[in-house]
């Protein structure tokens, strides 16, 4: 995918980073508190649900707000992903129901199985297609990979995503144009009083804008949703199935670093007690932007990259125990194989290490590098192009 290149040319139309930069520098952004905090877009959610389905949108003019536009960045905290494929079948599952706007979304975006019925109902369209048509093969769908003509055809077959999302399966040189794209018809929306939210929106705010994205990251999907408000203000929600800090915020990484025990990033804080209810965002995981957003530091994230998958140690090693041939093995056997993973064979040779299942820490550390750094361009763009126009 060209991720891994330092100096590559910007796939979204910004200019690449050039030399190496201080690690403030790559996530400081001013300091800025507005005449009034964006809405909390999860407070007061499906409130006006049932009226905006009775009567037709209403015009929308939208004004400068005293202080200027905002964009606010954060993170929710949804389902975990139980299977090493289905992150697709995830951004497929949390953008309908943020674009649904129900009754109970805090709820339903980590009720798990919500999502193992979201997945089979989205496997099942996918297998009658390939029926009817022959685009794919249905058993290919078994092992719960979502590709890209799946995620596209599913866009396009739920109501609740058709015309609302965005695809875009990598970074490359058409990403910034797809962005801007969507962007714009956004704005569009909110001139012309159009469908898709704008008017008593799903959010219960009359005059609420989204529109999501399904991002492509290495090997990857993570799910964005980007909300626009009468006033002018922005908010962009990321969701990443594996619960692990994709925002530009230095304080998500420095919550996770200070957990005095790394069970894994997956888990959500307070579950398996019984009592506590996980926070609905990731702890640290808010910015607010006025201007453009930083310029991305590459050493920096691998840092960040070392730290998250050190932290993911001991799940590692859980997932490895619960193979036959490593349950009895001894401790100091399955630390060494967090380092060097665990080989695998095919017809008698040796596979490439990036497709074990098990994988070396150094690919799995590179991995992502490269799929934070996506993220981050990502994000960087929405923030910048939403701002600007």
């Amino acid at each position: 995918s060209g991720l891994g290149r330092v100096g590559a040319a910007s796939p979204v139309g910004m200019p690449p980073t050039s030399g190496r930069m201080s690690t403030g520098a790559a996530i400081r952004v001013p300091a800025h508190k507005p005449a009034q905090e964006p809405t909390d877009v999860l407070a007061c959610v499906g409130s006006q649900r049932n009226s905006s389905s009775a009567s037709p949108p209403a015009e929308i003019t939208l004004t400068p707000t005293p202080h200027g536009p905002v964009c606010r960045v954060r993170q929710l905290r949804v389902a975990t992903q139980r299977h090493g494929n289905a992150c697709g079948y995830h951004c497929v599952h949390n953008l309908s129901l943020l674009l649904r706007g129900c009754e109970g979304l805090e709820q339903d975006l980590v009720d798990e199985q919500l999502v193992w019925d979201s997945i089979v109902s989205s496997m099942t369209l996918l297998k009658s297609e390939a029926k009817r048509t022959g685009r794919w093969l249905s058993q290919r769908l078994e092992d719960a990979t979502a590709d890209e003509q799946h995620i596209r055809f599913l866009v396009n077959a739920l109501p609740d995503l058709k015309g609302r999302v965005t695809v875009i399966p990598a970074l490359h040189s058409s990403a910034g144009g797809s962005v801007a794209k969507a962007i714009q018809e956004l704005h569009l929306r909110g001139r012309t009083g159009g469908v898709g939210g704008s008017a008593a929106g799903a959010f219960g705010q009359s005059g609420t804008l989204t529109h999501g994205f399904i991002l492509g990251a290495t090997q990857h999907w993570v799910a964005a949703l980007l909300v626009r408000r009468v006033s002018g203000d922005f908010e962009l929600l990321l969701c990443d199935s594996s619960n692990k800090p994709m925002s530009m915020s230095e304080a998500a990484f420095h919550s996770v670093s200070q957990q005095a025990n790394c069970d894994g990033l997956g888990q959500a804080e307070g579950a398996g007690d019984g009592v506590q209810v996980p926070e609905r965002f990731l702890e640290g995981a808010d910015m607010m932007f006025t201007g453009p957003a930083a310029e991305i530091d590459r050493a920096d994230l691998e840092q960040k990259a070392a730290m998250l998958d050190e932290c993911d140690r001991a799940r590692f090693i859980r997932r490895l125990r619960t193979q036959k041939q490593w349950e009895h093995r001894p401790h100091e056997h399955l630390e060494q194989a967090f380092d060097d993973g665990v080989r695998e064979y095919w017809r008698g040779k040796l596979k490439n290490s990036m497709w074990w299942r098990f994988q070396p820490k150094s690919i799995r550390r590179d991995l992502l590098a490269a799929e934070l750094y996506a993220v981050r361009t990502y994000t960087k763009a929405i923030v910048d192009l939403a701002l600007e126009q």
